[in-house]
């Protein structure tokens, strides 16, 4: 199943440029500032991360994006096995943070211009700690309104998955490092964990849109011709997660 999702990706990745998977980079930076710092931060990367799955799809049918829960090695982040060599490969090296192994190692970046896949991780061989598990609880059980659990699980717990890792995760053209979709994929999770906690939580729904606006879920999450209101049910875009993990 693992190599398959790579297999996907890479089939992607192999077309004529700009490809599919390019597309995901120039569509994440066109729309960054309106779906960053902003209420429709969750749901817009709900159905980003949901139509590039249906993408690989498309060249298998039975891949599923999966989840990274980087919880679990969060104390020591670079020990995880999916900076390993038969996963996404390690850091960078030093003098261009150009990645080696893994199998994205001969990746080469579309946007914003032809390169290397590119990592830095911020303390040098390591990574800085991400959020623990009892952190991320800590977090769903202070937040009721979605206004303020969106903001938080945004700043800082997603955030430093991007910051630490750093090259092409640190900017806006992330989506270039495949760890991005894994990453996203944990996030929208811990979203549908604190969506089911009751009925208010599934369906609240609020804070300020880019333009100041008062966030409605009759917003449309553009370039999709959804509304916030069509993806606040994972079910409605026909996936669930598998919690059964160790």
């Amino acid at each position: 199943q693992r190599q398959a999702f790579f297999d996907a990706i890479i089939a992607l990745q192999s077309e004529q440029r700009p490809n599919r998977y390019d597309q995901y980079v120039r569509i994440h930076l066109n729309y960054a500032k309106r779906v960053h710092g902003t209420a429709k931060f969750l749901p817009w990367h709900r159905i980003f991360i949901r139509a590039f799955e249906w993408h690989l799809q498309t060249v298998d049918p039975n891949v599923m994006l999966p989840y990274w829960d980087w919880t679990v090695n969060s104390q020591a982040p670079e020990t995880d096995i999916i900076f390993s060599s038969e996963w996404f490969g390690g850091n960078g090296r030093d003098n261009d943070h150009c990645v080696e192994d893994g199998q994205f190692a001969d990746w080469t970046t579309y946007y914003p211009r032809k390169s290397c896949l590119m990592r830095s991780f911020d303390g040098g061989s390591r990574l800085g700690v991400f959020h623990t598990p009892e952190g991320l609880e800590a977090l769903a059980n202070q937040y009721s309104r979605f206004e303020d659990y969106n903001g938080r699980l945004e700043t800082p717990a997603h955030n430093l998955i991007h910051y630490n890792i750093g090259g092409h995760m640190g900017t806006m053209y992330s989506t270039n490092d495949p760890l991005f979709f894994v990453h996203h994929a944990f996030i929208d999770m811990q979203w549908a964990l604190w969506q089911e906690r009751s009925f208010q939580h599934a369906t609240n729904y609020g804070g300020r849109n880019f333009d100041g606006s008062t966030a409605r879920v009759t917003d449309t999450l553009t370039p999709y011709q959804l509304t916030v209101r069509d993806v606040l049910d994972t079910r409605s875009l026909c996936y669930v997660y598998d919690r059964h993990y160790s």
